[in-house]
């Protein structure tokens, strides 16, 4: 049937990072509706339904938009590209003197997490040393493995502040450090400076990950990285409607705590005061509001993680399509290569 086949076009991009998060805000919307209305939609025509997944699907794309300006520029591949192509020299990997772009904000979160985990040392990663006290270091914003559950649990409220903040502020506390394989990166510099005729001042890093994204996808008709980058889009966008979700129940909350101040007020504005069908199926709100700030956080922590999973599992799959590169074209020099089919302007 048609709309078998429209829904049928859609990719996992589209399912995971849109289509998913805008059912969920859109049900957190319609749970705010009288009991009438919802009965209403719940006994609506096929026509009526298609249409609600229409609204869906553009409140995914919305909220993905605003996830994208909340998360910000992420500075992963930058960074990592940065330490192999500057030598470590540049005063943008100097964590210490520059943790963040918002010095008030990243002071809360210090003060929240005062003792947080040293996560990444330039002269450790340039010299191959591995961390004090350990050799395995996770790429989740370089925690410790070895980390106990009671150390993990320390650190959730500033994280929690992290995940809140960065979302109503469309900011990004801490800034991203570089991967922790050096060498995985400096292969790909390598490659690339080589492909593309880069030079060492070269800067232009989201038009070179956009040249490696699309030379993977050119050659490899799937991709791990791009299986990553739908679910961290995923993570993302579920993040956010949590968000808002979170705001809607909370405003219920108030609504109910404050509901003289709200019967004055809908009456001096010409509004009827109704009663959210949530209110009829679940009591108290505020479990709900708690089980949201719950799948916000994980939701959070999840992107941040598959965000560093997706630039390492890109960096591996463009290393994997030039393993076998012939000696020929190696010895090509780069006036040819420009007429190539894989050189981009």
């Amino acid at each position: 049937m048609p709309i078998g086949r429209i829904f049928g076009d859609l990719s996992v991009f589209d399912l995971l990072g849109n289509f998913v998060p805008g059912i969920l805000l859109m049900g957190s919307i319609i749970a705010l509706l009288p009991p009438d209305r919802v009965t209403q939609i719940g006994s609506s025509p096929l026509a009526a339904v298609f249409l609600l997944g229409v609204v869906a699907f553009a409140l995914g794309h919305l909220i993905q938009s605003y996830a994208a300006r909340a998360v910000g520029k992420r500075e992963t591949f930058r960074n990592s590209i940065l330490v192999n192509q500057s030598l470590g020299k540049s005063a943008a990997l100097d964590f210490d003197e520059f943790p963040t772009a918002h010095p008030c904000l990243y002071s809360v979160y210090s003060w929240l997490h005062p003792e947080e985990t040293e996560e990444w040392n330039l002269d450790n990663y340039l010299n191959g040393d591995p961390v004090e006290g350990d050799t395995d270091v996770s790429v989740g914003e370089g925690v410790l493995d070895s980390e106990t559950i009671v150390e993990r649990f320390v650190r959730v409220p500033a994280r929690w502040y992290r995940a809140v903040i960065e979302a109503a502020a469309m900011v990004r506390i801490k800034r991203d450090r570089p991967l922790s394989d050096v060498t995985l990166a400096g292969k790909t510099w390598a490659i690339c400076r080589k492909k593309y005729d880069l030079d060492r001042k070269y800067d232009q890093y989201g038009d070179l990950l956009h040249l490696i994204s699309s030379d993977i996808e050119s050659v490899a008709a799937s991709s791990r990285a791009l299986r990553f980058q739908a679910i961290r889009n995923f993570h993302r966008g579920m993040w956010i409607a949590c968000y808002f979700s979170l705001l809607l129940m909370v405003t219920v909350v108030v609504a109910r705590g404050f509901s003289e101040q709200v019967t004055v007020f809908a009456e001096f504005v010409g509004l009827t005061v109704w009663k959210p069908v949530i209110v009829e199926f679940w009591t108290p709100i505020w479990m709900l509001c708690l089980g949201y700030a719950v799948l916000l956080y994980f939701f959070w922590e999840l992107k941040e993680d598959f965000e560093e999973e997706f630039i390492e599992y890109l960096l591996t799959d463009f290393l994997a399509i030039h393993e076998k590169v012939d000696e020929e074209d190696e010895d090509e020099p780069a006036w040819k290569r420009r007429d190539s089919p894989n050189w981009y302007q």
